[in-house]
């Protein structure tokens, strides 16, 4: 089953408050909305703050931008579209996603959109794949095409099930591209689009095959990132 990217404008994305116009966030959850001139001390690159920066390790992409961080009612929010067949949130929150990359102001000039994958066994039990519906819906909004470059081959256990030191283990070799697709991959800027970012190491993995197989730059776009902890 193919999820539709329906949009229902009168309601808040993250809340589902009724709204008298277009907008995607109501007034009370427009705070949740992250700027640039309000970050104090993000990492311009990996856009998380310093003390979780992840540029100091070794990353794939060049660049990774969200709009939320992954809590409270975001989370929530995500958690419906995941899981719970959430899919008239897609289009919302890819328009969310699309308006961060131009609030930084970043120049990318990517060649086409694609997404992490599901394995598809997961993906026949929710019955679409969230990443690549997000996916979708970013590059109908950037007028771009979205290809599904890769494909999971391991079947791994979910990432926020495992701890930190399993997690980047978990998805060494996950993901392989798909053969036909290479002269897509070569030579190209690539958008790589997921729904949430944890600790770095799915779109790390992902983003690292398509350099691999000779992508010229990968930028990472995500819903939203796991925030710190007040003891790391």
């Amino acid at each position: 089953m193919k999820a539709p990217h329906i949009v229902y404008p009168n309601r808040c994305c993250v809340c589902g408050e009724l709204q008298t116009g277009p907008c995607t966030l109501c007034e009370n959850c427009s705070p949740l909305r992250l700027h640039p001139d309000g970050e104090g001390a993000r990492c311009p690159v990996c856009g998380l703050r310093k003390k979780r920066c992840v540029c100091g390790n070794r990353q794939y992409f060049e660049t990774l931008t969200f709009p939320f961080y992954y809590e409270g009612r975001v989370r929530k929010a995500l958690h419906r579209m995941k899981y719970r067949e959430g899919t008239y949130l897609f289009a919302p929150f890819a328009k969310e996603m699309t308006d961060a990359l131009r609030r930084r102001e970043l120049t990318l000039t990517p060649d086409a959109v694609c997404f992490a994958p599901m394995h598809p066994r997961d993906r026949r039990r929710r019955g679409y794949d969230q990443a690549r519906e997000l996916a979708e819906a970013v590059g109908a909004i950037l007028e771009l095409p979205v290809l599904p470059l890769l494909k999971k081959t391991e079947k791994t256990e979910r990432q926020h099930e495992l701890k930190m030191l399993l997690r980047q283990g978990n998805l060494l070799g996950a993901f392989e591209p798909d053969k036909k697709r290479l002269p897509q991959i070569e030579n190209k800027r690539i958008l790589l689009v997921d729904d949430i970012h944890t600790t770095g190491n799915t779109l790390n993995e992902a983003a690292k095959t398509l350099m691999i197989f000779g992508a010229a730059r990968v930028d990472c776009l995500c819903a939203a990132a796991t925030p710190e902890k007040d003891n790391e």
